[in-house]
């Protein structure tokens, strides 16, 4: 398998709701409170660069963000 990991940015906006479904998703299989997160607020930490995300082609494989307090 072939894959990219890249800084995401406004490039990458259209796979915000997919990627909340996925965080969503994760967070039900192992029965931990991670927060449900708005696709827009996805979008706001790829447009901070605070993200990461990793394509198999045009399919979202994962996606990491940081978060500061």
């Amino acid at each position: 398998m072939q894959f990219l990991i890249i800084v995401a940015n406004n490039s990458h906006y259209k796979y915000a709701k997919s990627i909340c479904n996925m965080i969503e998703s994760a967070a039900k299989v192992r029965c931990t409170g991670i927060a449900q997160r708005k696709p827009k607020y996805i979008q706001q930490k790829m447009k901070e660069s605070k993200a990461i995300i990793a394509l198999d082609e045009a399919k979202v494989i994962g996606f990491c963000y940081i978060e500061s307090w």
